[in-house]
């Protein structure tokens, strides 16, 4: 089970990386999830990732104060407008819009509540 946890770490840092240079894929997500199968699986990956000089501080950051800082907010917040603006102009059926704004708005409302 612990080499699965430690795979698992390995992969959301992966997508976190990826992320890190995709403008459309967040990256911190993937970080705090990775740092979470980190410290269930390899006290070394953990710190490596909590110490790491551009991805390490919004882990240490959430961890501690479950804060998101401004510039993320701004950035998710962009985001999510526009992918409303988005399931709005594709037209979808309004169950399936209804829902999609729905997720969006829980998520903002939960994003623009965390502390800066």
């Amino acid at each position: 089970m612990r080499w699965m946890k430690f795979s698992l770490g390995l992969f959301f840092t992966g997508i976190g990386v990826l992320g890190a240079f995709l403008p459309v894929l967040p990256s911190t997500v993937f970080f705090i999830t990775a740092a979470y199968f980190f410290s269930q699986s390899s006290e070394k990956a953990e710190q490596w990732l909590l110490n790491h000089p551009r991805f390490g501080p919004p882990v240490v950051r959430w961890r501690e104060e479950r804060a998101i800082s401004k510039p993320a907010k701004m950035l998710a917040t962009g985001g999510i407008s526009a992918s409303g603006i988005i399931i709005y102009l594709a037209e979808l059926p309004l169950l399936a819009s209804g829902l999609a704004f729905s997720i969006l708005a829980g998520s903002l409302v939960y994003i623009l509540t965390r502390p800066s």
